[in-house]
This record gives structure tokens, C-alpha cells and sequence, in this order.
């Protein structure tokens, strides 16, 4: 059912790390010279440093992705159907292929993911280090955007957000508003997810705390929070990620479409070191941002 290899061709991130010394040098045109590496930004507008991890050339479809409590990292490719586990430089240590089109991941507990797809009306729980689905849960429709809370799985199906209890299975159903309803992450006090149009956050109780627009925001997508309660949302169609205070105001565009970012997708924000984690090009390459 379930096929298990050490390596994937799409990922063969090039291991080769190279100290860049410039100014400024773009994602993007490191992506283009082949050059995977390190670059410290004087002109990054908070972004200190960044990581060039994954370099998808050929084969797009990065959808979602974790890092782990010991920095590997765990993504899932829509396209090829592949559920991968990196190493921190990005080198494949392990591929699990999946019964259908993942969307997104989410770590539960200390060493298993739940994973959304587009096409079966089931999350799959994995162990990450068996690498081996031990549990489904059904669910109405195809599910997209995916969070784990404690004992709580978040997902996004259409216009609902079920919230699984992971041992009983029993569903609290809240009703969302917008339409293309793809991200969402979850704190201990709000739920955000984005639309075509807007980030939305709520209450737990599905009090609406805020909704955010901008005219330089198109189609938001990734979410994340760092410790100090900052707001990260990617702007697919924009080409850049926004950065809001708690209440919801813009505080700064962080990078755009002139500084190496296109088409960002998915973000990951890991709280020890810092690292925003951000999937741009269709999910073609995969960046590691130091903020």
C-alpha cells in the first residue's frame, strides 16, 4: 500500500554550500546560478540570513512542509504524491510514497504527522520514524490546510473547520467564512486562515478577532507566528510575505518578487532558532529564513 525508498529524484538538493559574501543576493538568482548557500542581508528588511535547502527543478508541487524538533525537515510534494524527510541542509533522508495528493502536514504528539489530501476524504496519520501510516481518519471531504493542537487535529474542508479529537474521534465542526479556503495555523488563543482575498483570524469560539487586506496582498496563503506574536502571510499572487502585528496592521512587507521571492506558498515558522520556513515557485524550491 504504502512504497518506501531512501532517496527521490525531484529532491537532490545539491549538499555543495557555499559562504556568500554579497550584499545582496536574491533567492532567486542563487536558484538560477545553480548555487545553493548561505548570505548574510543588509538590505533584507528583518530577514537576516537564509538557507537554500530544496531545489525542485523539474518537478513542482512542495504543498506543505514541518521542521522537526531535531531541525530535519518533513514536507509533502502534491504532485509526485511523496511525504519526504530532510536533513537540515536539505539532503533526502528518507521518502514514504502516499495513496493520494497530499495538500499539507502537521506534526502530533513527538513523532508522528497527519497528513491532508486533495483527493481522499481521509487524514492519514504517519510515524515519522517508521515511516508507516498507522491511522486514518475520515472526514466528509477532501481536506487542505491542516494544524495539531495537543490533542486536536484542525482541517479545512471547503467552508468547514473540523476539529478532531485525535483519541475519540469525535468532530466539533465551526463554520468558516470566505471562498478558496487553503491555510490555517492555530495558537493556544486564535485560529488564522486565509482565503482568496484576506488572513482571518478567530477566537476559539469562532469569535472573528480580525480580517486582514491589503491592496499589495493577493492571494494569501502560508501562515505563521513567531514567539514575540508577530503575523507572517505569504502572498501567492503578490509575491511577497506580509508580516502583521497581533491586532492585525500591517507592520512591514518583508521581501517581494524584486528581492528573489515568487509565488510563496507555504510557512513555517520554528521558535528556537527562528527559522521561517517558505516554499516558493509552485513548491519548486524551499527556503530556510533566519528572522
Amino acid at each position: 500500500m504504502f512504497m518506501l525508498s531512501e532517496a527521490a529524484t525531484m529532491f537532490s538538493p545539491r549538499t555543495n554550500f557555499l559562504d556568500i559574501e554579497d550584499d545582496w543576493v536574491c533567492p532567486c538568482k542563487l536558484k538560477q546560478q545553480g548555487r545553493v548557500g548561505k548570505a548574510t542581508y543588509k538590505h533584507m528588511n528583518g530577514m537576516s540570513r537564509y538557507k537554500f535547502l530544496i531545489d525542485s527543478e523539474f518537478v513542482p508541487g512542495v504543498t506543505g512542509g514541518r521542521i522537526l524538533p531535531n531541525e530535519d525537515l518533513v514536507l509533502v510534494n502534491f504532485n509526485e504524491q511523496l511525504l519526504t524527510i530532510h536533513c537540515e541542509n536539505g539532503e533526502v533522508k528518507r521518502t514514504l510514497k502516499l495513496l493520494g495528493h497530499p495538500w499539507d502536514v502537521a506534526l502530533y504528539g513527538e513523532d508522528c504527522a497527519v497528513v491532508s489530501f486533495n483527493d481522499l476524504q481521509k487524514l492519514h496519520v504517519i510515524d515519522l520514524n517508521a515511516l508507516n501510516l498507522i491511522s486514518e481518519i475520515d472526514v466528509p471531504k477532501s481536506c487542505y490546510g491542516i494544524w495539531c493542537l495537543g490533542n486536536t487535529c484542525f482541517a479545512t474542508c471547503g467552508k468547514i473547520l473540523h476539529r478532531i479529537d485525535m483519541e475519540t474521534k469525535k468532530d466539533k465542526p465551526l463554520k468558516l467564512e470566505g471562498e478558496g479556503i487553503f491555510n490555517i495555523f492555530v495558537d493556544d488563543n486564535r485560529i488564522y486562515y486565509t482565503d482568496y482575498y484576506s488572513l482571518h483570524c478567530l477566537s476559539h469560539n469562532g469569535q472573528e478577532v480580525f480580517v486582514y487586506k491589503h491592496d499589495k496582498l493577493s492571494w494569501p496563503r502560508g501562515i505563521a507566528v513567531d514567539t514575540k506574536g508577530y503575523i507572517y502571510v505569504a502572498g501567492y499572487k503578490s509575491n511577497n510575505i506580509h508580516k502583521l502585528t497581533m491586532d492585525g496592521r500591517l507592520f512591514k512587507i518583508l521581501i517581494t518578487k524584486d528581492e528573489g521571492i515568487q509565488r510563496p506558498s507555504f510557512l513555517h515558522f520554528e521558535c528556537h532558532q527562528r527559522k521561517l520556513l517558505v516554499a516558493i515557485d509552485e513548491g519548486r524550491a524551499v527556503f530556510e529564513f533566519k528572522v
